[in-house]
């Protein structure tokens, strides 16, 4: 078993990776064990965690995975919505879009660590959230809101992709949600949800995520 080392914005995505993606891509020989970003640490010792509010962040948690991982693959899981004017590529992008952009910043993150071969930076176009409107029955069903469906659905009919859900602050999939769901909570509600739709459905719908997976199985160090 291949072991690959991710780092994840916050409690959702770390959760979503124990407990959706990991078991899938373990039957792929890949475990993946995922660390939080940490945001602040006090005088007293104590962290907080998740979260990006400048590149200074990611930068100095990524460099600690990569000085620890040796061959092993290091790679992460953050939202190119509200990712930070200072990260790498989010001034260059110019008109670029979607998953364009993401893959332009992913490229440029990883020239700014001097292209190490283990290194796989991963942008999810726009958020964790799209991933949830590849089947708005099954979040309907986890959020116990059956009423909830049919509007979920009628907000991504307009795309091609789930991907492709703009990134305006009052449009972006998770503002969509909590609009549509009352009560949504993305790390109860996001996890429940993820784990009913499945990798494979989540593959099918979002081009940008499924070539990630596929990168992350095909790695061997």
């Amino acid at each position: 078993m291949r072991e690959a080392l991710i780092l994840v914005e916050g409690q959702t995505e770390e959760r979503f990776t124990k407990d959706v993606l990991s078991p899938y891509l373990q039957g792929q020989g890949v475990w993946l064990t995922p660390t939080i970003i940490k945001t602040k640490r006090t005088s007293d010792g104590t962290t907080f965690k998740g979260g990006i509010t400048d590149f200074g962040q990611l930068k100095r948690d990524l460099s600690l995975l990569l000085n620890g991982a040796g061959s092993r693959l290091v790679t992460t899981m953050i939202d190119l919505y509200g990712l930070p004017t200072d990260v790498p590529g989010m001034t260059t992008s110019g008109p670029l879009r979607g998953a364009i952009k993401a893959r332009h910043v992913e490229d440029s993150i990883r020239m700014h660590f001097g292209s190490p071969t283990n290194l796989l930076p991963f942008v999810m176009v726009h958020e964790f959230e799209a991933l949830l409107f590849v089947d708005p029955a099954m979040v309907a069903a986890a959020t116990a809101q059956r009423s909830a469906e049919s509007t979920l659905r009628s907000e991504s009919a307009g795309f091609a992709t789930p991907e492709e859900i703009n990134e305006r602050p009052e449009s972006s999939p998770s503002k969509r949600l909590l609009r549509i769901v009352p009560g949504y909570s993305k790390l109860l509600h996001g996890t429940a949800a993820a784990k009913r739709i499945g990798i494979e459905s989540m593959r099918s719908r979002c081009p940008h995520f499924s070539a990630w997976i596929a990168r992350i199985a095909a790695f061997h160090g």
